[in-house]
């Protein structure tokens, strides 16, 4: 056992803790913060998964330390955390630069949240049949293909989203309940066929808790709140844990109907294997990331900003740039003699760019851009469409300190690029009809700080800014 990966594990899962208990305590309304969703991200593949790899070592079949990589990575966690908590001070002090997010105002109507998500799952399904098969071809795949794997899951969560706080609004209505289960299981089927992996469903699947919270639940008492919110995130995790088990059964080539009849099952009879939890939390970041360290540049050549290179790059075909940078996941996964991309953890990508230097800037980074969401969060809450669009994200934004990390973020601003781009067509055409209609807004919450629904809920027309959406969305 490494004891100090270990108490460096344990370190880092108290500080980050700290935070959301500082909230409950003195009752703040950001309990599902962007920023929380990232730092529970970094609890999970890094504070829990190291002290985990203190123990067993990681798979000795990948890569066994060598070096003084384990310690390293001890002093570079709580690293990684001071200075990310430093550039989010700062990036609150920046709140000028949240007014490039685009708004989605679109009216809170019936006409406008049933056409978004009937537009949403339409196109989901379209991604899916257009892309979703693309593992069985290998890398031969084309640009069409790609754009639809990295657009069907955020129209997936979106639509979840939206179907959410429409059914928070009409909860007494059955139509509501109708389409809620209607867009969760066309959801589902969009993110888990034509692949095995987990962490587009769970993007769906956090949409509901998500929505929920923002829309009302911040205005209860703590307790209720997480009360209320545990019932679909556990229901959820008992769900994870039975697809986890079968998941690669149909192997990566899934096809559409053969997930959903492995799907039926688990709704029919859920069984988790005895390997589900192990394969859950034995989390290999911390693992590929001691490689790295004790590898980089010793055995490989490092790479200052070749993270910002990928993401910059991500638009142009590889056809047309043959030097194009390609995921850190999938050079060590060559490197190492894995079968599959490996996770380099958000450290093992600072550090196989520039060292502890590349840890620092990374963090920094993260820093501001996630303050700078969460303002635009806290601005624009009361808005249904603008939830969603954070909604289709909120998978790879856990996910990001696992990595791999450009990649997701790449993923995460397509996402949002492709909402709000639907979200400003829908405005165009059906907003100006939409917005005669009266406002669908969640039952006002019996409490004295409660805002006023017609306040916080009025439909407005500001100018919706082009430029922005397609820059920075």
């Amino acid at each position: 056992m490494n004891m100090l990966l270990f108490i460096s594990g344990l370190v880092c899962l108290l500080a980050v803790a700290i935070g959301p208990i500082r909230d409950i305590i003195n009752r703040q309304r950001g309990l599902l913060s962007v920023r929380n969703l990232f730092l529970l991200g970094f609890v999970f593949f890094y504070a829990i998964a190291s002290m985990l790899y203190s123990f067993h070592g990681g798979n000795p079949k990948l890569y066994v330390a060598q070096g003084n990589g384990p310690l390293i990575l001890a002093f570079l966690m709580p690293v990684f955390l001071l200075v990310y908590y430093a550039a989010e001070g700062a990036g609150r002090r920046l709140a000028y630069f949240s007014r490039l997010m685009p708004k989605a105002p679109l009216p809170s109507t019936t006409p406008a949240i049933w056409t978004a998500i009937g537009v949403f799952c339409l196109l989901g399904l379209v991604a899916l049949a257009i892309g979703g098969n693309v593992r069985a071809e290998g890398r031969n795949f084309n640009y069409t293909q790609v754009l639809a794997l990295q657009f069907r899951n955020a129209f997936a969560a979106a639509a979840m989203a939206l179907a959410t706080y429409y059914l928070i609004c009409r909860r007494l209505n059955p139509i509501s309940w109708v389409l809620f289960f209607g867009i969760l299981i066309t959801t589902t089927v969009i993110t888990t066929a034509g692949g095995a992996g987990r962490r587009n469903w769970l993007t769906v699947m956090l949409a509901i808790p998500f929505v929920w919270y923002w829309a009302s639940l911040r205005y209860a008492p703590i307790t209720k709140a997480i009360g209320k919110m545990a019932i679909p995130v556990a229901v959820g995790f008992v769900f994870l844990l039975a697809y986890t088990g079968v998941r690669h059964q149909l192997g990566q080539r899934a096809g559409t109907q053969e997930r959903i009849q492995q799907l039926k099952g688990i709704a029919t009879n859920v069984e988790i294997t005895d390997r589900a939890a192990e394969i859950v939390f034995m989390q290999d970041t911390p693992q590929n990331t001691v490689f790295i360290i004790e590898q980089y540049p010793e055995m490989y050549p490092r790479k200052p900003l070749v993270g910002l290179l990928y993401v910059v790059g991500t638009p142009i075909p590889r056809a047309l740039w043959q030097g194009k940078p390609q995921g850190l996941g999938i050079e060590i996964m060559e490197q190492m003699n894995a079968n599959a991309t490996l996770a380099p953890g958000i450290i093992g990508h600072g550090w196989a760019e520039a060292g502890i230097i590349g840890v620092i800037y990374y963090a920094l980074f993260f820093g501001v851009f996630i303050a700078l969401l969460d303002i635009c969060l806290h601005e624009r809450a009361h808005n249904p469409f603008f939830l969603a669009a954070i909604s289709a994200a909120i998978g790879n934004m856990i996910a990001m300190c696992r990595g791999d990390t450009p990649l997701f973020l790449v993923q995460v601003l397509a996402g949002w690029f492709a909402v709000f781009l639907l979200l400003f067509l829908i405005r165009t055409f059906v907003g100006p009809i939409a917005a005669s209609f009266p406002p669908v807004v969640p039952p006002v919450p019996a409490f004295a700080d409660a805002p006023a629904a017609e306040d916080d809920f009025a439909y407005e027309q500001p100018e919706w800014e082009d430029e922005h959406a397609l820059a920075n969305a």
